[in-house]
This record gives C-alpha cells, structure tokens and sequence, in this order.
C-alpha cells in the first residue's frame, strides 16, 4: 500500500506541475474506502488524479485511514520543496477528506511565508510565556 500512495503522489505533482488552476487555494485527497481508492482534485472538484489501492479496501475504514493519513504526511513532507515550487498560487493545503463524510484532515500546508517549528523548538514554550507573564504583572 505505501508504494502505491508515494506513486500516488508522485502522479499528483506531476499532474499539479502541467496543469492547474490559478483559483486552487486547496488539493483535496478523498479516500474510498468501499472501492479502495484515492482521489485528488481541486476546491471545485475537478480531478487531477485518482487511483485504486486495492489493500485500503482489506482493512478496517479506520485503519486504513490512519495509515492512509500517515503514508501521505510522510511522503508530502518529504516532497515538501517539489510542492512549494508548483505554480500554484501560495498559501494552499493539502487536505484529506472521507467519502461520505464531512470530515477534513489538513496534511500539509505550503506558505511561502510561514515557518514551521518543529515540537523540540516549542516544548516548554508554555511555561515560559507563563513565567514572562508572571513577572510582568509583578512589575
């Protein structure tokens, strides 16, 4: 299944690097869990890419969800520099969504302007803005 889902990706970039839209703020990945297939398109549905993985249909909905949604952060994450040079307007999202649903998962978000800090950067960033806090009302 995590062959299919990086080729998946792969197709999708390709696709997303020939044709796009310059109204795309999102790229929506569907998961059909009954006909084992993954779907990706734009905010107004039109399809960039989709392709049957026949193993998301040999397990639970959930599962293959969390795994789904696991393969596609790693591998998006890995990809993240091909993504921010697409030519689509910035910021957008990557988003996953269940057929059937109205559930939506943000995968990954392209922003020039943004930084992201990874959690070893923000642990205890709480306590210290406490502390701040703490010491200037004191003031």
């Amino acid at each position: 299944m995590e062959e299919q889902i990086r080729e998946f990706c792969d197709l999708l970039i390709a696709r997303l690097e020939e044709e796009f839209s310059d109204s795309t703020t999102d790229v929506h990945i569907s998961i059909d869990h009954e006909r084992g297939m993954l779907t990706a398109s734009n905010d107004d549905g039109e399809l960039f890419v989709q392709r049957q993985i026949e193993p998301i249909m040999s397990v639970s909905s959930d599962d293959a969800q969390s795994r789904v949604v696991e393969i596609l952060k790693n591998d998006l994450e890995v990809k993240r520099e091909q993504l921010d040079n697409l030519p689509l307007p910035k910021p957008y999202d990557v988003v996953l969504e269940l057929s059937g649903e109205d559930h939506e998962e943000n995968l990954l978000t392209i922003d020039s302007d943004l930084i992201f800090l990874d959690s070893d950067l923000m642990e205890g960033l709480d306590d210290d803005l406490d502390k701040f806090w703490d010491k200037l009302n004191k003031m």
